[in-house]
C-alpha cells in the first residue's frame, strides 16, 4: 500500500507525492489462536495466585484473630499488624479488581 497526493497548482502544472510503501499482514488464524491460548493461560495463572494470595490472607487474619482475642487493650504491634492486614486487603482488591477487567475485556 502506499499513497499518491497531487496539488492543484494550475500556473506551474500540478506534481504529486508517493508515501513509502507500506505491507500490511493481518495474522493468521492459527497466530490468533497461539495468541488467545497464550493469553488464557496467563489469566489462569494469575487467577491461581490470586487465589492463594487469598488463602494466605485468611490463614493471617485468623492468627491475628486468635492472638488478639483475649487482649483488652491493643499494643504498638497488634495496631501495626492490623494496619498491614488492611493494606494487604486493599492491595488484594485492587488486583482483583485489575484482574476481572482483564477477563471483561
Amino acid at each position: 500500500m502506499w499513497f499518491v497526493v497531487w496539488d492543484h497548482d494550475g500556473v506551474n502544472g500540478s506534481k504529486s507525492s508517493k508515501s513509502a510503501v507500506i505491507r500490511l499482514e493481518a495474522p493468521s488464524l492459527d497466530e490468533l489462536k497461539k495468541a488467545e491460548r497464550a493469553s488464557k493461560d496467563e489469566m489462569e495463572a494469575s487467577m491461581k495466585d490470586k487465589i492463594e494470595d487469598l488463602q494466605k490472607f485468611q490463614k493471617e487474619i485468623k492468627e491475628l484473630e486468635r492472638r488478639l482475642i483475649d487482649k483488652k487493650e491493643l499494643n504498638w504491634q497488634d495496631k501495626k499488624a492490623l494496619q498491614d492486614l488492611m493494606q494487604k486487603q486493599k492491595d488484594l482488591q485492587d488486583s482483583m479488581e485489575k484482574l476481572k477487567s482483564k477477563t471483561s475485556n
